[in-house]
């Protein structure tokens, strides 16, 4: 677990990185590469990953407010049981993504 905040991530190409139980908070992942990764149960606030490739990449548990992901790849992204406040997804592919809401278990 770690805590990442006030940082500029822009264009980084990654995959298969693990920020699992994360608190990241006023990040910006602008025109990232992260695929396959594990966001699962972050403790996201006020982060921008716009224009970004996190393909097959997990949210899963995750708490997002106030996070933007306009225009970016979010297909086969795992959503599931996230908390979601303020979430940009404008322009975004979302194709099979799962967005279901029941508790993880």
């Amino acid at each position: 677990f770690s805590t990442i905040t006030a940082c500029r991530l822009n264009q980084i190409n990654t995959s298969r990185s693990i920020f699992s139980g994360s608190i990241i908070a006023d990040c910006d992942f602008s025109g990232s590469d992260i695929l396959h990764s594990n966001f699962m149960g972050i403790d996201c606030n006020n982060c921008v990953f716009s224009d970004s490739d996190l393909y097959f990449s997990s949210f899963a548990g995750a708490v997002l407010d106030h996070v933007e992901f306009k225009d970016c790849n979010l297909k086969k992204v795992n959503f599931r049981a996230s908390q979601r406040t303020e979430v940009n997804f404008k322009y975004s592919n979302f194709e099979e993504a799962d967005f279901q809401q029941e508790e993880l278990l």
